[in-house]
């Protein structure tokens, strides 16, 4: 850019700002204000009116007013950047919380099986123990039976042989 465009540049913003200044009722008031004070009285005033003052003072209250607008869109970013730090803080804490009801069931369900599994083996002993009394019996008795069997047997064959 050369010195003429920045020239333009400035010429424009300073007009700009110049009409939003003279758009605003409050301040444009206080200015004809002044303009007519100033007519009225110019030897108590006593000064001359400066276009480039008035440019340089335009220019500052634009730069404030653009400083306010960024300050304020800085407020809004980091204001922004604080709910989603407070919304991914939430949603971390609702994971946890999940986590942790998830995990408590599964300890829950793990006690539940490991307490079946002792009942289940407890009843197998007693099963087993049972089948072996059963079985020990049912042996005992056909000892018992074949025994017998075999007494009468011989009873038998004795009194034939007799």
């Amino acid at each position: 850019m050369n010195e003429a465009d920045v020239q333009r540049q400035y010429d424009a913003v300073l007009a700009s700002a110049l009409t939003s200044i003279a758009s605003d009722k409050e301040m444009g008031a206080s200015f004809g204000a002044f303009a007519q004070r100033y007519q009225s009285m110019p030897e108590v005033y006593d000064i001359e009116f400066d276009r480039e003052a008035a440019f340089a003072d335009a220019y500052a209250f634009v730069a404030q007013q653009e400083k306010e607008a960024k300050a304020a869109q800085e407020l809004a970013a980091v204001q922004e950047l604080a709910a989603a730090q407070q919304l991914a803080a939430a949603q971390e804490l609702a994971a946890a919380q999940q986590l942790a009801a998830s995990t408590t069931a599964a300890l829950e369900t793990r006690e539940r099986v490991e307490t079946f599994r002792a009942v289940v083996k407890a009843n197998s002993r007693e099963v087993i123990m049972r089948n072996r009394l059963h079985r020990r019996a049912r042996a005992v008795a056909e000892k018992k039976r074949t025994r017998r069997r075999k007494e009468a047997a011989r009873e038998v064959s004795n009194a034939v042989d007799s």
